[in-house]
């Protein structure tokens, strides 16, 4: 079997290639039918793919998988009470069908294609589960059978447990995640034990080891079995009926199939008579899993519980002994069998998947190796006594007194923990790992290392770094000046990074008001999940400037993540408020912080760290003009480039600056994300860009930009990007423009 270990490892590598490219073999197809209402209200019949799940500490309500002529929809539905609907059943439902969020930015998850991955092809939103209406039950089956188990399972909880408890073990014992609070889930997470309520390898044990033990039981009954046969043989093989019905119960993640694959293997190999090579058995899962679903290796469900078995053997490490006279090694003590092997096992664990977490999810709990010491093991025996209760629930108030005590302890220890927040690149993410198996083979030497051979190892390790940091293309020149313009769905957000390594953020994007609400019920903030992110995987430490162009929210909207996430220099606008909580709450945040604000008008100049910043516009606020037409107008130049951010002003705006003022620049950030009350032939005339940026939403309710608009740029030659085509564009500026051409890159290309 040892050949299974490069043949794994080589086609996972190979997979991992074509995900970085975005190499697809199959492309999304919806049909016709669909594809015309898509953006419109109708009304659907559909059949439960899967049944409903509580989406995690990200959003709220429940999400079910329903297929719509032959396309799977992702189906999001509100309210406290999941749906009734079970896998199978046929419902009616009222939504309004669109494609999942896509967000191009550099290292940025891909949220559709994630979905592509597993044949969702479209989303929706249901206010609650009284939306969606059974029309016709599904016929009992074997997986409407574990269906109906796992809802009965919550409900037993559910009825005689009060929340959290109800939840958490819920959660533990059948995967039903619909009762974990975002609180709880937070305190998981800075624990770094959310590994805890996926079931995997010490859930399928723990099963196994009782199924075992009571085959053994009941065949050891009859002597006449004992006597012909192997009754161990036989009650391993009984076993495993249980955990492949445990594993469906769970909801058949990769983490449960890759335990139950290795619970199989070692089955066989012990009937057999023969040794476990853990490396193989590891190997061969990983392909059957991905044999069974290509997209699986994708998941981070699969990548955090390979790297996590990967990290225990690579750190796993007999304890050193002198071996007695038949040369066999001594039985561990207690102290290196409960102490020492699980400290190390947690240790290759924590070392192996955080990389990993820190890349996707941006953050690691620098203290889960001692939470995880002792949080394992309670699991464990609240597992057991979870399946006591359900049984005979004369356990289950015992029960709950363990369970909230478990919860308390884990409560107190998310106070207590250190978590450090990361946003590594790909090349940082792959050093990591490197790191990690340079640690593992010092663990693995037999006599402490020379301290010759561990400076060289060290020197080799950085001398490696740099030059895999040198080559990153996502990180800012130091001798360029860099402006981004962030997709940020319909909004506007763009980064300038000077030579010097100065910030200025101008806007932060956010959604319209119309749609607000939907941004609380999916508690998606894309200043948290989108502007954050980039702005620290560049490696920006502080913003030493935002400018707000114009208070609307899709301009205002994520900076108060971003003014809760980095120390701030200065907060430049013009003045105007929005009658809005929202906006109440960013300038309180600005107070709060103490970030010096300072007004602009029409006619300022500021040297700003190597580039000039002027203001066109406005000479004042006017309440006679709308919020757009009172925009900040404002240039910054760098040598003989220079960029025009004139926010979303309109033709009025537009006529104040093309009558009398020069305002011609390089790149121009397009009004108003293409409207065409903007971008009137005297404005393009005077600007005269030579690129020019529309930042929009794909799929926009409002049909920008507009076609006539685009064609004005193109008829002069001006160079045309989209951020929901493009994604996020960098451009990079010399200071020897224009005999240095402008270098731009776009997300689009790197994918």
């Amino acid at each position: 079997m040892r050949p299974l270990v490069p043949l794994a490892v080589c086609s996972l590598t190979a997979l991992t290639l074509l995900d970085h490219f975005n190499v697809r073999f199959l492309h999304p197809y919806i049909p016709p039918a669909l594809q015309s209402q898509l953006g419109e209200i109708s009304t659907f019949e559909g059949v439960v793919v899967s049944p409903p799940e509580s989406p995690g500490a990200d959003g709220s309500g429940f999400r079910t998988v329903v297929s719509l002529e032959g396309t799977k929809i992702l189906l999001r539905t509100g309210g406290e009470a999941p749906p009734s609907a079970a896998r199978g059943d046929l419902i009616r439902f009222q939504t309004k069908l669109k494609k999942p969020a896509h967000y191009q930015n550099p290292g940025s998850f891909d949220y559709r294609l994630s979905l592509e991955r597993q044949g969702i092809l479209l989303t929706g939103y249901v206010e609650d589960a009284e939306g969606l209406e059974i029309v016709q039950q599904a016929p009992g089956g074997l997986l409407g059978g574990v269906d109906s188990l796992r809802r009965a399972i919550r409900i037993r909880f559910s009825e005689r447990l009060p929340a959290p408890e109800s939840g958490f073990l819920s959660a533990l014992i059948a995967g039903d995640r619909s009762g974990l609070t975002p609180e709880l889930w937070e305190d998981f997470r800075r624990t770094g034990t959310a590994h805890l309520i996926a079931i995997s390898g010490q859930h399928i044990a723990i099963v196994a080891a009782l199924a075992y033990g009571m085959f053994l039981w009941l065949l050891k009954r009859s002597e006449r079995l004992m006597l012909k046969t192997s009754v161990r043989v036989w009650s391993r093989g009984f076993a495993l009926l249980p955990v492949f019905f445990y594993t469906l119960l769970a909801g058949s993640p990769p983490s449960a199939i890759r335990a139950a694959i290795l619970a199989t293997l070692l089955a066989l190999a012990l009937g057999w008579r023969r040794e476990v090579d853990s490396w193989s058995a590891l190997a061969l899962a990983a392909l059957l899993i991905t044999a069974m679903d290509p997209a699986a290796p994708f998941s981070a469900s699969f990548q955090l519980s390979f790297l996590a078995v990967l990290g225990i053997l690579m750190f796993r490490r007999e304890t050193p002994g002198c071996a007695n006279e038949g040369g066999a090694r001594p039985a561990p003590t207690r102290t290196q069998l409960y102490l020492i092997r699980p400290l190390w096992m947690s240790v290759g664990a924590t070392l192996a998947t955080s990389p990993l977490v820190a890349y996707r999810f941006h953050q690691v709990s620098l203290s889960g190796i001692l939470t995880n010491a002792w949080a394992i093991p309670a699991v464990g025996v609240l597992l057991v006594a979870a399946a006591a209760a359900l049984v005979a629930p004369l356990f289950m108030k015992p029960l709950g007194l363990m369970t909230h005590a478990f919860l308390w302890a884990l409560h107190r220890s998310s106070d207590l923990s250190w978590v450090a927040s990361f946003y590594p690149t790909e090349a940082e993410l792959l050093l990591s790992f490197l790191f990690v198996v340079l640690a593992a083979w010092v663990r693995w030497r037999p006599v402490p290392l020379p301290w010759k051979q561990v400076l060289a190892a060290g020197s080799g390790f950085v001398i490696l770094s740099g030059f895999v940091l040198r080559f990153d293309p996502s990180l800012p020149s130091r001798r360029d000046l860099q402006v981004t313009f962030l997709d940020v769905g319909q909004g506007d957000a763009a980064l300038v990074v000077t030579p010097s390594g100065k910030s200025l953020l101008v806007d932060g994007g956010g959604f319209l008001i119309p749609w607000g609400d939907q941004q609380k019920k999916t508690r998606f903030d894309v200043g948290e999940r989108e502007v954050v992110p980039y702005l620290k995987r560049l490696g920006l430490k502080r913003i030493d400037a935002i400018l707000l162009s114009h208070p609307h929210p899709d301009h205002f909207g994520g900076l108060a993540a971003v003014i809760r996430s980095f120390p701030v220099g200065e907060f430049w606008w013009s003045g105007q408020s929005f009658p809005d909580a929202s906006f109440e709450d960013l300038t309180a945040l600005i107070r709060k912080n103490e970030i010096p604000q300072r007004l602009l008008r029409d006619g300022d100049h500021i040297p700003w760290n190597g580039c000039d910043l002027d203001v066109f516009y406005p000479e004042k606020i006017s309440p006679a003009r709308t919020i757009n037409d009172n925009s900040l107008v404002v240039r910054l130049s760098y040598g003989k480039a220079s960029i025009l951010f004139p926010g979303d002003i309109e033709k009025e705006g537009e006529a104040a600056l093309s009558d009398s003022i020069p305002v011609s620049s390089t790149i121009l950030k397009i009004p108003h994300h293409g409207s065409k009350t903007s971008s009137s032939v005297p404005f393009i005339d005077s600007v005269r860009p030579q690129y020019a940026v529309a930042s929009l939403g794909e799929g926009n309710l409002f049909g920008f930009p507009h076609e006539g608009i685009l064609e004005k740029y193109e008829r002069r030659d001006v160079r045309i990007f989209r951020t929901d085509r493009d994604g996020a564009v960098t451009f990079r500026i010399s200071p020897d423009f224009p005999k240095i051409p402008i270098s731009i890159q776009t997300a689009s290309s790197r994918r």
